[in-house]
């Protein structure tokens, strides 16, 4: 019998639009293969904010956006910037539209593409950005509340300002850059003047965490006030979890550096310990999504056992079930890595909630053994056996360089022994 659904076979192409799986590249380009789908654009392309979590979609939008501008294409524009918020979180437009035909003019050989009028009157109208130039780097260190608050109030600063920074001093040959100045003032650790900016309707989308440094009770007190209001404005502007590109994270767990990636706020807080500001982002998330299954292992990559611990009680509390969070992508546990890393305080905790004591079958069976882990510190070995961990199970160890299969008690022999000859006819040797 064939299943009903509620809807017809016409609206397939509206539906897969608007769901924003295809990106706006790809969105644009399905859009441009009739006349029937380009009508669809007006309707569908709110989909497109779907996508702009991750830093890659948004710099489709860069690209986008100077595609307009080189062939002077308005009405694509138009459509692009009635997305909530857009105009807002591209900023000086009118300088990259005139920076690209000067690129272009001085191209040899000289391209001449249209002078983008229509582009210009619409960004002069639509889409300035608002710039601060009294406010030099060296004062918003600072600046106090009662001042920013005159200068709100006269409009000699607009809430959602951009300031350059990095100009100062000259000496250090920096390349001055424009930042929001809420987030120059997160920078500079002005917590009150960055909650007088949210009340006067600063945007939200540039910072959510931060790292956390001292400052005093009533200090984080404010700093964690700021940072929920923050976190609640950027949930409702839909950028909560957007990411930003971590170009190198090192992990104990394997010795090596990570390549680049993209983390969420969420995450950041997370590698760096954050207990108390990863606490504020769940709760303003409300629950887990797909996306946060690496966060248990992002909270035992870094950091002391205690700020270890600290941030794993706070996502256990979130709902993260620790008998099932599974492995990494190279085969270690949870508390393979906690063993691994001497981290003993969070290999308790996990023990308590219920980990698997003997480790998790990865690929063709091969298991990273805590016990083997825990070789050269007795503490945590106690605490395996104690929870009925297995001498005689077998498991992968990584020995100078090289991966053994062997049991508990053939690596603890063979960590005592001055000479290897005899180890490699006891165990088999497993390719690197």
């Amino acid at each position: 019998m064939k299943e009903a659904f509620p809807f017809s076979d016409s609206q397939v192409p509206e539906i897969l639009l608007a769901s924003g799986l295809l990106g706006l590249g790809g969105f644009w380009k399905v859009t441009s293969l009739s006349k029937e789908f380009v009508g669809l654009r007006d309707g569908s392309i709110w989909g497109v904010c779907a996508g702009f979590d991750t830093m890659s979609e948004r710099e489709e939008i860069w690209r986008f956006l100077e595609s307009c501008f080189k062939w002077d294409n308005v009405c694509a524009l138009q459509q692009l910037f009635s997305l909530k918020e857009v105009s807002a979180r591209y900023p000086f437009l009118l300088r990259r539209l005139f920076q690209l035909r000067d690129r272009t003019l001085s191209s040899v050989p000289p391209l001449s593409p249209p002078q983008s009028l229509k582009c210009v009157e619409f960004l002069s109208k639509n889409c300035t950005t608002p710039f601060s130039p009294e406010m030099p780097e060296g004062c918003i260190s600072t600046l106090t509340r009662e001042s920013l608050s005159v200068l709100l109030k006269n409009g000699a600063v607009h809430p959602n300002a951009w300031v350059l920074v990095g100009a100062e001093p000259v000496s250090k040959k920096r390349t001055p850059v424009a930042r929001p100045l809420i987030t120059a003032l997160i920078d500079a650790r002005k917590f009150d003047c960055v909650e007088t900016l949210i009340e006067a309707g600063a945007r939200s989308e540039e910072e959510v965490a931060q790292k956390e440094q001292g400052g005093g009770e009533n200090g984080d007190a404010l700093r964690f006030s700021v940072l929920r209001r923050i976190a609640k404005a950027s949930k409702e502007a839909g950028c909560l979890h957007w990411t930003v590109i971590v170009k190198q994270c090192y992990d104990p767990a394997i010795s090596s550096p990570r390549c680049a990636s993209e983390k969420t706020a969420l995450h950041l807080a997370v590698l760096c310990g954050e207990a108390e500001t990863a606490r504020v982002i769940l709760e303003v998330q409300k629950e887990l999504r797909a996306a946060d299954q690496s966060l248990p292992f992002a909270a035992v990559s870094r950091v002391s056992d205690s700020r270890c611990l600290s941030v794993l009680k706070v996502l256990g509390k979130s709902g993260v079930d620790f008998a099932r969070v599974g492995l990494d992508e190279d085969g270690y546990s949870l508390l393979s890595i906690c063993c691994r890393r001497r981290l003993k305080l969070c290999a308790e905790f996990l023990l308590q909630q219920g980990a698997a004591v003997g480790g998790v079958p990865g690929k063709g069976g091969m298991c990273r053994v805590p016990l083997i882990e825990s070789l050269g510190c007795l503490p945590l070995m106690s605490i395996c056996v104690q929870w009925g961990a297995d001498p005689n199970q077998w498991g992968v160890w990584r020995y100078k360089g090289r991966a053994y299969l062997c049991t508990s008690l053939q690596a603890a022999v063979q960590l005592n022994r001055k000479s290897s000859r005899i180890f490699g006819s006891v165990v088999h040797q497993l390719p690197v």
